[in-house]
This record gives structure tokens, sequence and C-alpha cells, in this order.
């Protein structure tokens, strides 16, 4: 509430008294002044309003005034999200081991009534999952109409994660991509879609692999030894200088694979003898075994630690 006050003073004559004499007139006049005082008392807008000039009116349906005395209204979230159309999304193999995702974003309005929105995407191998990190809405790129991302059949292991399902000729990555509407300020989802997603890709040009380690067993006067755990690293690189990663693992029929096989243990020398294309990373797993490739390895080098070989495939 505010209060003003306008003063006015105002002088008027009220009484001429005229003395005259002999030599000369004298004139005297009496003056009085009147002093008005007026105050005016302004009152704030309601809740829903904005001021208008000096007038408080009425936001539109879907509107909310933050500052009521403030020169305009804004749109809050609900009303903003009722008209936002739906995100639409791509998801293809280009056939080199690589995977090409895209979303189709609206643009938001740069501000609400409840404070900033934002665009957050996932994608995770369960729905459940989804929106659990901010990893995977890391690597998208936004672009003018939306948001993409490339991955390779890899690196869908890491952030943004699709698990495998294979097939007889193909092994795809499926899960789900999810696109949500958050509050900045609160950190808040306000409105979420999911989509089931599947990339294929052709057995035919895609090699993954994985830090599995299969053992011989180890008999000591007819008992069965455990070696135990080890932790390995599985690495594929361009040729047998092993210098440079290869990281799309596309090979054709009798290609050979150079790779490196490291156990974080020392102390153990290590050497390769055995080595399987299969649809499981468990190398307990011999039903899941589609190509014994052992014939073919041929090491390389081989130290305390790790081994290096080729294989054909």
């Amino acid at each position: 509430t505010s209060t003003s006050t306008i003063t006015t003073i105002t002088t008027s004559t009220t009484t001429i008294t005229t003395i005259t004499t002999s030599t000369s007139t004298i004139t005297v006049s009496t003056s009085t002044a009147t002093t008005t005082t007026t105050t005016t008392t302004s009152t704030p807008c309601a809740a829903g309003e904005y001021l208008d000039g000096s007038t408080c009116t009425e936001c539109e349906e879907g509107f909310d005034s933050r500052d009521p005395q403030g020169p305009a209204c804004l749109p809050t979230a609900n009303y903003s999200l009722s008209s936002l159309p739906d995100p639409s999304h791509t998801a293809v193999s280009d056939g080199y081991g690589i995977a090409r995702f895209s979303i189709s974003l609206a643009a938001l309005p740069d501000e609400v009534f409840e404070g900033t929105l934002n665009w957050q995407i996932d994608m995770k191998d369960s729905a459940d999952s989804l929106f659990s990190d901010l990893a995977c809405d890391s690597k998208w790129h936004r672009v003018q109409e939306g948001a993409e991302v490339i991955l390779t059949f890899s690196e869908l292991s890491a952030d943004c994660t699709l698990k495998i399902s294979a097939g007889n000729s193909s092994i795809a990555r499926v899960g789900f991509l999810g696109v949500a509407v958050t509050l900045v300020e609160t950190d808040t989802i306000l409105k979420e879609w999911q989509f089931p997603v599947e990339v294929i890709f052709p057995r035919t040009e895609l090699f993954s692999a994985d830090p599995s380690l299969a053992r011989d067993p180890i008999v000591l006067d007819a008992h069965p030894i455990s070696a135990g755990t080890f932790h390995s690293t599985l690495t594929v690189y361009q040729t047998d200088a092993f210098t440079s990663e290869k990281t799309v693992l596309i090979y054709r029929t009798g290609e050979l694979a150079f790779i490196e096989h490291r156990i974080a243990e020392e102390g153990f020398n290590v050497t390769a003898s055995r080595a399987l294309l299969s649809e499981s990373t468990d190398p307990e797993n011999m039903t899941a075994v589609q190509h014994n490739l052992s014939d073919s390895v041929e090491v390389i080098s081989s130290s305390a630690g790790l081994t290096r070989f080729s294989v054909s495939l």
C-alpha cells in the first residue's frame, strides 16, 4: 500500500481599509491563507492480475503474474506443456558399427511463471532406469530443431546403455529412450515421454569385443584347482604394431584381428590358446559359442600380465 499527499495553498483578500488625510491616502489590505490537504491511497493488484498503467487487469487463462505490480503476465508451466507437440525420434545403424539417434524437440518458452524449462534426454536398457543420472544427456548435441548423438556399438554399453539381443544374422541394441521437460530451479520432471528403441547391427558388419577370460582347469593330484578371478581388459588394434586402437570393429570374413589381452594382476605370464566367437560374455557358456577360431590363433608376443595375438575371423 502506498500513500501520496497533495497540499494546495490558496490566498484570498478579505478586508480592505482606506484612510484619507489631507496630505495622503493609505490603503491597508488583510489577507487570509487557506491550506487544503488531499491524501490518496493505492491498493496492489490481486493474485492473477497485473498493473496495466494505473489499472489492475486480470491475466488471461493459463497465465499468472509473478509481480502483481509488474507490467505483464507469464504463461504457466502446465499451460505451456498442454500445447507442446510430442517429440519424435529416429534410431538407425549406418552399416559401419555406428548408431545415429535423433529427436525432434519443440521450442520451449524463454520463461514461465514458475521459472525456466529445459529438455532432458536419457537412454537406458530399462524404462525404470531412465533419468537416474545425467551422464547420457551430456552426450547429446542440441541442434536447431532437436538433438542428436552418434554412438558406436561399444559406447552403447556406457553412459547411454542399451542391452544386447543376439540373433542368427544380426546383433541388436534394445532399450528405452526417455525425453523430459524439467523445471531448472527445482530439477523436477514436469512431463516425460518414453519410447522403445532398437538398433540392428548385421553380423557381417559388426564384431564386438569384451574382456572375457577363459582358463583351462588346473588339476593337481586328481584335484581341480581354482585360480580365482582375474580382472582383465581386451583391446583390438588396427595392425600388428599395436599402436592405434580399432574402435569401429568391422571385419570381412578371413580378415585378421590384432588383439591385446591384459590382466591387472602382476606376476602372471599370459598367453593365448583359444579364441571363440560367442553370443555371451560368459566364457563358461559354451552353448553360446558360434565359431571356434582357436586354430587360427597366432601369438605375437607374451609377457608378464599381457599377451598379443592375431586371429582370423
